[in-house]
């Protein structure tokens, strides 16, 4: 029943788990090391292991990302292409966000991000994947895309309906001395809700619940 519920948990997960969990899950180091002999498991990274028959996909590549370090968050370019974002469909860097101090054995292909702030509060588990909020996503967009990226996808989502000013509360969040993005990304936002007449003071508390 491990070996069957860890690969069922891989699954969900576009083939990858840390080794963390398995351990959690009941794997021991030997019957591991058999399904990696038996060609069923690969472990392409320190602490990560893979389904073998898993497809080589985007979404796979970040997985290895964020489960090298075990606590890795999507973030930048790659949490705006799970959320959707307009321009970003073709993103093809794996972004991810660690806590300081974490040193993640990861592939060349995934840019690293450190933050000394807990991003759990902001979590959301996105097909499968630990990623940023929508809100916390644009406060740090700016720092790996251009302008016309960033207003493309900001003109995507006004034309979407969605609640730019809840967004607005939490790129504040986001806002501190040494972080250029959120200010960037401020500006922008509250360039849009005045072109549209509306305040961003007239943001209320509840709203924060509904970024997701």
């Amino acid at each position: 029943m491990v070996v069957e519920n860890l690969f069922e948990l891989m699954g969900r997960q576009h083939g990858v788990v840390s080794v963390g969990i398995a351990r959690a899950m009941g794997l021991t180091w030997r019957r591991q090391r058999a399904l990696i002999e038996m060609g069923l498991l690969t472990s392409p990274a320190r602490g990560v292991l893979c389904a073998r028959a898993a497809p080589t996909t985007w979404r796979r590549r970040v997985a290895l990302g964020v489960y090298a370090a075990g606590d890795g968050v999507v973030s930048h370019g790659a949490a705006a292409r799970l959320h959707h974002l307009k321009g970003f469909e073709s993103y093809g860097w794996v972004d991810v966000l660690y806590r300081g101090g974490v040193r993640p054995g990861c592939s060349d292909d995934v840019i690293t991000h450190f933050t000394r702030a807990d991003p759990a509060p902001e979590t959301r588990i996105i097909d499968g994947l630990p990623s940023l909020s929508l809100g916390a996503t644009l406060a740090l967009l700016p720092t790996v895309a251009g302008p016309a990226a960033v207003g493309l996808a900001l003109d995507d989502l006004f034309e979407r309906g969605a609640d730019v000013v809840a967004l607005c509360t939490v790129v504040e969040r986001w806002a501190v001395r040494g972080r250029p993005g959120p200010a960037r990304m401020l500006a922008l936002l509250e360039a849009g809700l005045a072109s549209r007449s509306v305040s961003v003071g007239r943001a209320r508390p509840e709203f924060d619940t509904l970024v997701r």
